[in-house]
Order: C-alpha cells, then sequence, then structure tokens
C-alpha cells in the first residue's frame, strides 16, 4: 500500500501540478479510464494527455495539495486543494488572472503499480464564484 501511495503521490505532483505528461507512461496504465469526465472525451492516456494539457491551457502556477492520503488494498483516497491562478478561459469564463484554489476529493484504483481508474469530486461551485465574481 506504501508504494500505491507513492505512486499517487507522484501522479498528482507531476501530472496534475507540473503537467509533466511523461509521466503519464510511468504511472498510469494504458487501459486507465476517467469516470468523470465531459462526454466524447478518450479514454486512456490520450484522454489523461487532453484533460491536463487542457486544464494547464486554464490555469497557471498550479498546485496540488494533498490533506489526506488514505489506501486501502488497491484503491487509493485523495482529499486535497488545488491553488492555481486563472490564466485561460475556462467553462466560457476569459481568463481572469486571479488566484483561485478549490477542494477536491478523489478515489483512484491501481493495478500492477499503475493506476488504472479515478474518481473525482471537485467543488466546481466554489471554483466558479471566484472566476465569475
Amino acid at each position: 500500500m506504501i508504494i500505491n501511495k507513492e505512486i499517487v503521490r507522484q501522479f498528482y505532483a507531476r501530472i496534475i501540478s507540473q503537467g509533466d505528461l511523461s509521466a503519464i507512461e510511468r504511472l498510469v496504465h494504458p487501459d486507465f479510464v476517467e469516470h468523470n469526465t465531459l462526454p466524447g472525451a478518450a479514454s486512456g492516456h490520450a484522454g489523461l494527455r487532453q484533460f491536463v494539457i487542457g486544464f494547464h491551457v486554464s490555469f497557471g502556477a498550479v498546485n496540488y495539495v494533498i490533506d489526506d492520503l488514505i489506501a486501502d488494498g488497491d484503491r487509493v483516497a485523495v482529499r486535497g486543494v488545488v491553488h492555481a491562478i486563472h490564466h485561460g478561459p475556462f467553462r466560457g469564463v476569459p481568463a481572469t488572472g486571479r488566484q483561485v484554489h478549490w477542494d477536491t476529493i478523489h478515489v483512484l484504483r491501481l493495478r500492477d503499480g499503475l493506476i488504472i481508474e479515478r474518481w473525482v469530486q471537485v467543488d466546481m461551485t466554489g471554483l466558479m464564484v471566484q472566476i465569475e465574481s
């Protein structure tokens, strides 16, 4: 379980915070499924790359801070806060340059030492209030 927690830590540090697409091959299973995607989004590595690129177009200086990391068997739960700067369009809202933050809860499943599934809950209302006001 310690190794699963470290893989997940690396996922949020390298891929989500830094936008390091090369880390996807090392940390994410080719059959990766993101359960909370927009309709029509690709699956696997291609879908994750698409998400990360789009995320970093909208937000810069991203720092995903993990508050809780709990492992049980092949699953790891993460509660954290994203800190970022809204520097590109997001959901129809042009860049504001504002520093924003939002809470998240994620559950990831690992297989063969790689992340294969992810479920995400995001405080989207809290984020949208910050960029629309």
